[in-house]
């Protein structure tokens, strides 16, 4: 665990900050960087109607620097309640990852004129500078960028009722770590940690006495919940980001069948074998702010990057294992394959896949259990062999290659 510490903000000078004096201050820095994306990203805010909320504030921060989070763009939406953000490349350094892949991890605020604050995260997923990647996989990446994020208000009045009497307030009458998010609205980060956690990122189905490995290309990807907790709740799964997980150009797991125990027996002719990766999360502690009037608090946990593959070892029983052979080759229970001594198989599920309790924060205020969905399709391979004398009979239950099951 990583323990983040503030150091202290001295501003006494009274905001007065428009809107262009926030865009010339955050495009003063990056404006010369290169484009990471050759397309625009449409950020739009609308009302609960549908309509454009004219007046929102839009604030995009860069989460996976080594340091605090950067805020890396501004502005105010148009007419037509959209604004163009260009990522581009930042002068911070970013975590380290064992990949040919570099994850640029944003979060957009949008803050309406009524201080209403939703919040929304996006990846842009880019070959490292000097890395090869295959032309497939290079397709697959670029299908996956994201062209949007919408969000619609709900129409909540945050302000003050006597807004029209209060001053503009000093940084200073703030908690350190604060940010401005637009509409006299900020964000002030009070506590942060960081926590490296083992994360289940798929599984595969086989029999002792079967070998299988688990190998994912460069485009595999995952979905990893965020968490959110209010004043006087619990923690819930509010949105998720998509990350990479390769180490190299290719990460490949290898194991062996096993017998597990499960209500007092021994099971050898079929469980799960989960498949983890490492990754870093941030959870952050925020003070809510508008003006010099404090609104509220929010805790939040994000993934940060992937940082390698992961030793655990987790087995699962699963009741659509260890069907009887007899059913398996009548064909009662899907489409079947057969592993026999020195041949082997290779196929890759159909559909992605959602792994629930895939991870666990254990933050200052109580844990967080996220879930992970696989964006594996094409993305990855698995190959059951033996050397045994055995015949081994993987099915898929009728769900057309969405899973393999295993039996003998």
């Amino acid at each position: 665990m990583k323990i983040i510490r503030f150091k202290s903000l001295i501003i006494t000078a009274i905001l007065a900050i428009s809107l262009s004096t926030v865009d010339s201050v955050s495009a003063k820095d990056i404006n010369n960087l290169e484009l990471i994306t050759k397309d625009s990203i449409t950020l739009e805010a609308f009302n609960i109607e549908g309509k454009p909320e004219v007046g929102t504030v839009v604030t995009v921060r860069l989460l996976n620097t080594v340091e605090e989070p950067e805020v890396v763009f501004q502005g105010e939406v148009d007419k037509s309640g959209k604004i163009l953000f260009n990522a581009k490349k930042t002068t911070k350094r970013l975590e380290d990852t064992p990949s040919d892949i570099q994850d640029y991890v944003y979060e957009v605020s949008f803050v309406s004129p009524l201080a209403e604050f939703k919040l929304e995260y996006f990846t842009v997923s880019k070959p490292k500078e000097g890395k090869q990647i295959a032309h497939k996989d290079l397709e697959s990446l670029e299908a996956a960028q994201p062209t949007n994020v919408k969000i619609n208000f709900k129409g909540e009045d945050n302000r003050p009722k006597n807004d029209k009497d209060k001053p503009v307030s000093t940084l200073a009458d703030r908690p350190d770590g604060c940010f401005y998010i637009g509409n006299f609205v900020y964000r002030c980060t009070v506590n942060a940690n960081e926590y490296t956690q083992d994360t289940r990122i798929g599984g595969v189905n086989l029999s002792n006495g079967e070998k299988a490995s688990f190998k994912l290309t460069t485009s595999a990807q995952n979905s990893l919940s965020t968490g959110f907790k209010g004043t006087g709740s619990g923690w819930s799964i509010d949105n998720s980001v998509k990350m990479t997980s390769v180490s190299g150009t290719t990460a490949t797991y290898n194991f062996d069948g096993t017998c597990i125990s499960f209500n007092g027996s021994s099971i050898c002719n079929g469980a799960t074998r989960g498949v983890y990766a490492k990754y870093l999360y941030r959870y952050e502690e925020q003070e809510i702010w508008l003006r010099n009037d404090y609104l509220r608090t929010e805790h939040r946990v994000f993934p940060k990057s992937f940082v390698g593959s992961s030793a655990t070892v987790q087995w699962f029983h699963n009741v659509s294992n260890s069907k009887p052979k007899a059913e398996v080759i009548a064909n009662q229970h899907g489409a079947y394959f057969e592993i026999s001594k020195n041949a082997s198989t290779t196929k890759s599920y159909s559909t992605d896949r959602e792994y629930t309790l895939a991870f666990t924060i254990p933050t200052p205020i109580g844990s967080f259990n996220g879930n992970n969905t696989t964006v594996h399709k094409n993305a990855h391979e698995m190959t059951w062999s033996t050397t045994t004398n055995n015949i081994y009979y993987h099915y898929d239950m009728g769900t057309n290659n969405s899973m393999y099951f295993a039996t003998y």
